[in-house]
């Protein structure tokens, strides 16, 4: 699970290198490859991510989306448009 992967998924944004943002949920695809995670930014701001892990690949998790620079004002907003972005995020 990309929560507890090392941050900040390879960012190269300057404000994300010394903290890291607070991941408020975090949900896994049926198979297990995939991952999407909503946090909170050190500004108060709120984003997501979606990552992907090789089990044949011991590096672990890393993000696929491109979704990391988007910002809401709410987990809520994040995870609304979490779900109109990633085509199996939103299925039950």
């Amino acid at each position: 699970n990309p929560a507890t992967a090392s941050w900040p998924w390879r960012w190269t944004s300057s404000d994300y290198t010394v903290k890291k943002p607070l991941v408020v949920t975090s949900r896994n695809s049926p198979d297990g490859l995939l991952c999407v995670d909503v946090f909170r930014r050190l500004d108060g701001s709120f984003g997501f991510e979606e990552f992907r892990r090789d089990p044949e690949d011991a590096s672990g998790w890393y993000g696929v989306g491109g979704f990391r620079e988007l910002r809401y004002g709410s987990a809520e907003d994040a995870d609304r448009d979490a779900v109109a972005r990633v085509p199996w995020y939103g299925v039950t």
